[in-house]
């Protein structure tokens, strides 16, 4: 009996079967990197992009207020500085304002005293973390510890129990560390308007006129300096001459001075929604 011989070169109408499975793999391949990429994205908008409205629509909302109930919050970041709080303080005092200090945890030791200075003036104090970490930059638990570390620096300091209002490092938060913050119920405030009095190139690209009348044309805002030790005192100059312009216009404008905590607490009145514990 013959046996059938098999062509080497198989049936000219069937596709190799080692092609096929070639392709199906290819196939799969490219369908993994586009799941793959596809959940990249999703993660990365979860962990960064959900926190970035929330902050954008959070400053537009306070601004907003700021604009409608013509109010002004002054603060001030970073400190407590040796040379400039306490001109700042004095400042405030020939105006009757209370301002919002904003300080840093690595700050206040030392300086102890300043911080009980502005709490005994009347001044709000609020938190800025404690080594002004960007949350976009350190791992969430780092990110986190830094909050929580700044929190417990000027609570115990200031003998208070109650949450302090807090202002994000770069105005940045991540998905972790804004979970933690609504959890934990402590305020987050923004800024409106920025006296660009951090660098050099920025302060000489907006002075106190400047800034005045864009406070005239906003009818209000949420101020931003810094009260940090810098080197040399121009910057010292700077800010308050600042200052002194913003007092001058917001009373000839009849805005009302509030501090953070008068805002959100007015908020909460209105809307029967708490902002803190």
């Amino acid at each position: 009996m013959e046996v059938p011989r098999t062509s080497v070169q198989g049936d000219p109408g069937r596709q190799p079967m080692f092609g096929s499975t070639l392709e199906s793999t290819e196939k799969g391949d490219m369908h993994g990197v586009t799941f793959l990429g596809l959940l990249l994205f999703a993660g990365g908008f979860l962990y960064l992009g959900v926190p970035y409205v929330y902050i954008r629509w959070l400053r537009h909302r306070q601004d907003r207020r700021m604009k409608t109930q013509s109010y002004i919050a002054l603060t001030f970041d970073d400190g407590p500085g040796f040379r400039l709080t306490p001109a700042i303080l004095d400042l405030l005092s020939e105006h009757g304002v209370r301002a919002t200090f904003f300080m840093l945890g690595r700050n206040v030791q030392g300086r102890e005293h300043l911080v009980r200075a502005v709490a005994d003036r009347g001044h709000e104090i609020g938190t800025h973390s404690y080594d002004h970490l960007h949350s976009w930059k350190v791992w969430p638990t780092r990110a986190i510890a830094d909050i929580r570390r700044g929190q417990d620096v000027l609570r115990r300091l200031l003998k208070t129990e109650d949450v302090l209002p807090f202002r994000p490092p770069y105005g940045k938060v991540n998905l972790f560390t804004l979970l933690f913050l609504l959890c934990k119920r402590i305020p987050i405030c923004m800024w409106t308007l920025d006296t660009r009095d951090r660098n050099t190139w920025r302060a000489k690209s907006r002075d106190g006129e400047t800034i005045a009348e864009a406070l005239r044309r906003s009818g209000g805002a949420i101020s931003l300096a810094h009260d940090f030790d810098r080197t040399g005192t121009a910057f010292d100059d700077y800010v308050l001459t600042t200052l002194r312009t913003t007092l001058e216009v917001a009373k000839e404008a009849g805005i009302r001075f509030v501090t953070v905590t008068e805002l959100l607490d007015e908020h909460a009145r209105v809307s029967g929604v708490p902002v803190r514990a």
